[in-house]
């Protein structure tokens, strides 16, 4: 199962610059830093107009999911949806 969230401009950690984001690999300094995201969760990270995209996979786990503080602050900052 994939998770796909959008964070929005506006909820990017002001201690960065957006632009900055545009390159993959500051984004994933950003997820990893800031978000706490173990990059062997990340499957695809990237900066468009809407915000951060990023999609996580092996996230098939329930228990694994919610007793994670990244994944849990990730849902509050983020918009969500889950790939099927």
């Amino acid at each position: 199962m994939e998770d796909f969230f959008i964070i929005s401009r506006f909820n990017i950690d002001s201690t960065w610059n957006i632009n900055d984001l545009h390159d993959d690999y500051n984004a994933m300094e950003y997820a990893d830093q800031i978000l706490d995201i173990p990059e062997e969760h990340i499957e695809l990270i990237t900066f468009t107009s809407e915000g951060l995209e990023i999609t996580l996979t092996d996230m098939s786990s329930e228990d694994f999911i919610y007793d994670n503080d990244w994944y849990l602050q990730l849902r509050r900052v983020a918009n969500y949806a889950i790939a099927s």
